[in-house]
C-alpha cells in the first residue's frame, strides 16, 4: 500500500466550536476544486485550536495536482472574508512551508467600500422560502450569478407565480454593495417591487442610444471642449 501524507487547511479565525457543519461542507466542496481529477484524497478530521481540516493523500501526488485557478481561489477567499478569517494549506510536518495561502481579503480591509442605494436585477426566481419577518428570495441572473434577496410577505406571495418558471423577472429595491479587491459584490437586497422583464423595452433603449451616438454630442467639433465646459460651469 502506498504511503500517505497528511495535509492541513488551517482556517485562522475559526475553531471547531465556531465552524458550523454546513459551513464545513461548503469549505470541503470548494477545496475539492483545488485538486486534480482522479486524485485520491481522503478527509481525516477537524482538530482543535484554529479549525484545521486535515486530509490524507498519497505521498508525492498533491503538489502536482493543486489547481490554484483564480476562480477557485476567489471563491475560497470570499468565504474566508465572510467568516472574518484567512487560511493556509500545507503538509502536516515540522517546518513545511505553505503550498497555498488565502488572505481572505484581510489585506484589503482598508479598501472595502460600502454603498447603499437603489438597484435592480433581472433573472429567474429559483427559491422563495422561510418563516422570518422577511422572506428569502433567490434570483439567478442570465450570467449565472445567484442574488440573495429578501421580501415582505405580500411581495413574496406575488413572486410565487414566477417561481421556477421560464420567465425573466426584474426586481427593484434597495441594496447594499461592497467593493472588495476591485470588485463590487451585492451583500443585501430588499425587494420593493417587481415586474416581468420586457426585452422589447431594452431593444428600444439600445436603438435610442445608437441614434444618439450616431448624431453625436457636438463636443467632438470644439477645438477646446474643456474651456467650453468651464465657461458653462462658471457662467454667471
Amino acid at each position: 500500500m502506498a504511503s500517505m501524507n497528511t495535509y492541513t487547511f488551517r482556517i485562522i479565525g475559526k475553531t471547531p466550536d465556531t465552524l458550523p457543519v454546513k459551513r464545513l461542507a461548503e469549505y470541503l466542496s470548494a477545496l475539492s476544486a483545488l485538486f486534480g481529477d482522479g486524485v485520491p484524497i481522503y478527509f481525516d478530521r477537524v482538530t482543535k485550536g484554529s479549525a484545521k481540516l486535515k486530509f490524507r493523500v498519497e505521498a508525492g501526488v498533491i503538489e502536482n495536482s493543486l489547481k490554484s485557478t483564480p476562480d477557485v481561489v476567489d471563491k475560497i477567499n470570499n468565504m474566508l472574508y465572510e467568516d472574518n478569517s484567512k487560511a493556509v494549506f500545507r503538509q502536516e510536518k515540522k517546518g513545511a512551508k505553505p503550498l497555498l495561502s488565502f488572505i481572505g481579503n484581510a489585506a484589503n480591509h482598508e479598501f472595502v467600500f460600502t454603498v447603499r442605494e437603489a438597484g435592480e436585477f433581472t433573472g429567474r426566481i429559483v427559491r422563495i422560502g422561510g418563516l422570518d419577518e422577511t422572506i428569502p428570495v433567490s434570483l439567478v441572473t442570465p450570467e449565472g450569478e445567484t442574488i440573495h434577496c429578501t421580501a415582505k410577505h405580500d411581495m413574496a406571495k406575488r413572486l410565487k407565480e414566477y417561481l421556477l418558471e421560464p420567465l425573466d423577472v426584474t426586481l427593484f429595491g434597495q441594496g447594499k454593495w461592497e467593493r472588495i479587491g476591485g470588485k463590487w459584490k451585492v451583500r443585501e437586497f430588499r425587494i420593493d417591487s417587481a415586474e416581468l422583464f420586457n426585452p422589447k423595452s431594452c431593444e428600444e433603449f439600445d436603438e435610442g442610444l445608437r441614434r444618439i451616438r450616431e448624431k453625436g454630442s457636438g463636443w467632438d467639433i470644439l477645438s477646446d471642449p474643456k474651456a467650453a465646459w468651464l465657461e458653462m460651469r462658471y457662467a454667471e
